[in-house]
């Protein structure tokens, strides 16, 4: 990592050791070494679960293709996007901003239907083999 920040022109000099590094990475309670072991699983069965997660995203469910009407929802693809502020002040609805209950049900439908024509399926890309030669790749020392 020392001599990455001097190649790329973080730093101008930084000592040999590392020292200084390390210092800095502790100081700023940034620990790469304590996250690492997402690179390298360690579970045996690994392969044999995330299998079955890509093949969901490929549309299939135990070797049978999933029916038109059958979708895979994904809640938590996104867990690293940290949160931001939002741009307008967050305002809390109260009874008075709807005349009836027949209103408060329009407004209600239509977020629903707006949000169900915005979500569009994709094509998800990574496949069990792909998944295999990320293994074996990482799996053979170079």
């Amino acid at each position: 990592m020392a001599r990455e920040a001097r190649q790329s022109g973080l730093v101008a000099s930084i000592k040999s050791s590392g020292s200084t590094l390390w210092r800095w990475l502790h100081r700023d309670a940034i620990r790469p070494w304590y996250h690492r072991s997402w690179i390298f699983p360690r579970d045996p069965n690994f392969a044999e679960k995330a299998g079955r997660l890509l093949d969901l995203y490929a549309r299939e469910w135990q070797g049978k293709p999933l029916k038109d009407d059958e979708f895979v929802i994904s809640a938590d693809e996104k867990t690293s996007i940290q949160a931001r502020r939002r741009k307008h002040a967050t305002r809390a609805l109260t009874p008075n901003d709807f005349p009836d209950l027949n209103t408060l049900a329009e407004r209600l439908l239509d977020f629903q239907y707006y949000w169900e024509a915005a979500a569009k399926p994709f094509a998800w890309k990574f496949t069990r083999q792909d998944l295999t030669a990320l293994l074996h790749k990482l799996n053979t020392p170079q």
